[in-house]
């Protein structure tokens, strides 16, 4: 059953091998043993996180099918009520402060226009486009009155897989590519994640009450109104305050639910009222329902697994600068670009002498003090001598380095600074590894991660039983 519910969980509905189960399950299980062993499963964090999704399920398991049915229709209607709608999208963005000169847009509008060029004519992908030039390379959703009516515009008129041309919005300029569109799903595969996803909404609460009164006949409640009274009048009281499938609760009790609920004490009692109704319904669920027993125990699994992976891997894998660096040295291959890239500086300048000069002067000195010398130099007076564009230039990044170095384009100078010198080398991929510093700390991890499990495995005697293994249903 457990192998049953994970593999249809992580997969959408599509079953995963059997044999890559065992393995990540024996995996996962030397990682939670890991983090009891630390006392990851005993602080607030995590009891925190365990308590809130009990709850959640306890309502829609203990609620059956009608609550659950009932709850998810009202607010299905009122989602196709409003056609809410997602988009999952990608950019390429540039960002263009209030204070843009006349220069700075000009050249980024070249070269959003030499990329979109890239990826309509050569078939560039859009991904690596993104982890090159954009100044945010996260995928989000989108839906209706989220973004500017610029960026809307345009996204929700395009299918998915296409893409945009250059557009502008009052943050800068994009080039967007459609992911995903997602409509409202029938109600049948949306029903379970409306009712978790909307579970303090007032709809649910609502439900929730009616859920309660019901469980109060079904487990016998019975208050004393006397001392019901009581603790109302005078905040506190020793007498039982109502029983409940057998047992009795008392001011005691009561005293100690409220030192951790703030509020008055009427609203103090329903809420305990409740809390022990629905704790007195958990207990039975973790009694006579596997289904709940197995995802409040995946659950545990996975906040477990995620603290331990943090605490062990997460916390140094992208600080670690010797361990980053020597990790680049030695798969530095795997790091190599499709197509070279140029390394260097493009100078504009005001005039043919000045750039033969800036030429000569930045040929003496290291190229890590090329930005810092020709700031307190050349460009030290009243008039500026020289604009500079210092960086890795791929095909597409720069006009004039497509033109004079990849042969591909014509470059039109500026009036102001009609002379452009190069000064730089072609390479085949990054010199240093802080330049590839996302995509090596996610390998990076990876690999301390295997490392880490080979540890475990190695320190713990794995036996898999492979008579029962053959009686898991696997089809």
């Amino acid at each position: 059953m457990a192998y049953d519910w994970a593999t249809k969980n992580e997969t959408h509905g599509r079953r995963k091998a059997l044999k890559d189960f065992v393995g990540q399950y024996v995996d996962c299980r030397l990682k939670v043993a890991a983090a009891e062993a630390a006392g990851l499963d005993t602080t607030a964090e995590f009891c925190y996180n365990m308590d809130s999704l009990r709850r959640k399920l306890s309502s829609v398991y203990l609620g059956g099918r009608q609550l659950e049915d009932s709850v998810a229709r009202s607010l299905y209607g009122k989602l196709r009520q409003r056609q809410e709608k997602r988009i999952l999208v990608s950019h390429i963005f540039k960002k263009l402060p209030q204070n843009v000169t006349r220069i700075s847009l000009q050249r980024t509008e070249q070269l959003m226009d030499s990329i979109y060029g890239v990826l309509k004519k050569q078939g560039a992908s859009f991904q690596s486009c993104v982890d090159r030039f954009s100044d945010e390379k996260v995928p989000f959703w989108v839906s209706r009155l989220q973004t500017t009516a610029e960026f809307e515009s345009v996204v929700w008129d395009l299918p998915a897989g296409e893409i945009s041309a250059p557009f502008y919005t009052p943050l800068g300029i994009h080039i967007v590519k459609v992911l995903e569109r997602q409509d409202v799903a029938p109600l049948a595969e949306a029903e379970g994640q409306l009712v978790q996803r909307d579970y303090y909404r007032a709809d649910l609460r609502r439900s929730m009450a009616q859920l309660v009164d019901r469980m109060k006949k079904e487990y016998q409640f019975k208050a004393d109104e006397a001392a019901v009274r009581e603790l109302l009048l005078r905040g506190h009281s020793s007498k039982t305050l109502f029983t409940l499938a057998g047992k009795s609760y008392d001011g005691e009790d009561f005293a100690r639910f409220a030192m951790a609920y703030p509020g008055g004490t009427k609203k103090q009692f329903e809420a305990f009222v409740q809390k022990t109704v629905l704790d007195c319904g958990y207990a039975k669920l973790r009694r006579e329902n596997p289904a709940f027993k197995i995802r409040m125990l995946a659950y545990r699994d996975t906040l477990l697994c995620r603290a331990i992976r943090s605490r062990e891997i997460e916390s140094r894998g992208g600080t670690d600068e010797t361990g980053l660096k020597n990790y680049f040295e030695a798969h530095r291959s795997d790091y190599m670009w499709k197509n070279p890239r140029y390394k260097g500086v493009v100078l504009h300048c005001v005039n043919k002498q000045v750039g033969k000069r800036v030429r000569k002067f930045l040929k003496r000195i290291p190229e890590d003090e090329w930005q810092d010398a020709l700031r307190l130099s050349v460009n030290a007076g009243a008039e500026k001598q020289v604009q500079v564009d210092y960086g890795i230039f791929s095909l597409g990044d720069n006009a004039f380095v497509d033109e004079k170095i990849f042969h591909s384009g014509k470059a039109v100078p500026d009036t102001s600074f009609p002379y452009v010198v190069l000064l730089g080398e072609k390479i085949k991929g990054p010199v240093d590894y802080r330049e590839v510093r996302q995509a090596l700390t996610t390998d990076y991890q990876h690999y301390l991660e295997t490392c880490w499990v080979s540890e475990l495995r190695a320190k713990s005697k794995v036996e898999i039983n492979q008579e029962v293994l053959k009686t898991v249903n696997n089809h």
